[in-house]
């Protein structure tokens, strides 16, 4: 049995809603670990893009990146760009502190890419919010997006929640309430995470 066709069987027997909405959508999405030398990468990505629209935060990364006269960003590139040129492509400044320090951390060994693929869940968070910039949030994204782990609902993000309010008619639920709905759908929460984003591109 392929892995969707395994998570899809479990959330029928665990929630029926969320099946429901599955099946409305036609989910069909796997989880899929990146390589190691991509994870400087894609959380460099998330502090450019955090509180910005797609487009807005592709547009900053592309100056970036041009900037920098690189395709992909590296730890040293990182730490040798010029601040005031990262602030006028479009970086507040922040956020050039934020991805100074994650390449500092990799750069010096802090961070160590292989390691991550070895620790549990809550430990990548753990490590990776030891850089100040990077919270809890982008710790949950680079879970499900970079590591491909499966188990993971971020209760901070406001696109989840706002689904999941209207998918379950829930004006103003607590952790607990949200907990009791999601903790059925372990070990597959991302999964379900996944179609919350998706369910709110296809919902009016």
């Amino acid at each position: 049995m392929e892995k969707i066709d395994q998570v899809l069987s479990h959330y029928k027997i665990a929630d029926r809603v969320m099946s429901g909405v599955m099946g409305q959508l036609n989910f069909r999405r796997v989880l899929k670990p990146k390589k190691t030398d991509q994870y400087f990468q894609t959380l460099v990505s998330a502090i450019i893009g955090q509180q910005l629209s797609g487009k807005a935060a592709d547009t900053i990364e592309a100056r970036v990146l041009e900037l920098m006269k690189e395709k992909n960003f590296s730890p040293r590139k990182v730490l040798e760009a010029d601040e005031q040129q990262l602030r006028q492509a479009g970086m507040s400044w922040a956020k050039i502190t934020y991805v100074k320090n994650i390449a500092s951390a990799f750069k010096s060994g802090k961070i160590e890419a292989e390691e991550l693929t070895q620790l549990e869940d809550e430990a990548v968070i753990q490590t990776l919010t030891q850089i100040k910039g990077v919270g809890r949030w982008t710790a949950e994204m680079f879970l499900i997006f970079t590591l491909g782990r499966e188990d993971v609902y971020s209760s901070g993000d406001l696109g989840l929640n706002k689904a999941l309010r209207k998918i379950y008619q829930l004006e103003s639920p607590t952790l607990k309430e949200i907990d009791g709905i999601i903790e059925p759908w372990s070990p597959y929460k991302s999964y379900g995470s996944l179609a919350l984003w998706e369910s709110l591109d296809n919902r009016p």
